[in-house]
């Protein structure tokens, strides 16, 4: 096997110096605990689904809805906005509600908000109640994303 030819200008001594200095925080960070010990609990653990949770009735996503994240190129979150009867998908720089709440089972059309700048991406929703007198007193819930 050859060596490789050391450089006069190069200071290998500063580059070992740092070699020990990496090794040394890797096995620092070896030696801690996870984040899961610190937190007593194991990831990998069976979640019960007896919550008890009730269930009034099953709606059905539709699958338009989530062919949605066929389009996905950096973030994607989901949710929903029970105050407003809505579901939520946000696909980079987009959002889409749905209302899941209607009579109507085959009821699969939903809003789109794409009116976002490309570079900014809505990592979730919520609602939140205006304070009296700045707005209309229609508005009841503000979208905030």
């Amino acid at each position: 096997m050859s060596s490789i030819p050391r450089s006069k200008d190069f200071d290998y001594e500063i580059l070992g110096g740092v070699s020990r200095e990496v090794e040394e925080f890797l096995r620092e960070d070896e030696a801690s605990n996870d984040l899961a010990a610190l937190l007593h609990h194991d990831c990998s653990a069976e979640y019960s689904t007896n919550s008890g949770m009730q269930y009034d009735n099953f709606i059905n996503i539709p699958k338009e809805f989530l062919k949605l994240y066929d389009g996905v190129k950096s973030n994607s979150s989901m949710g929903l906005l029970p105050e407003i009867n809505r579901a939520w998908i946000s696909i980079d720089n987009h959002l889409y509600l749905w209302n899941y709440y209607t009579e109507d089972e085959n009821n699969n059309e939903f809003a789109l908000y794409d009116g976002f700048s490309a570079r900014d991406v809505i990592n979730s929703v919520c609602l939140a109640k205006p304070k009296k007198g700045v707005f209309n007193d229609k508005v009841r819930e503000l979208l905030n994303l």
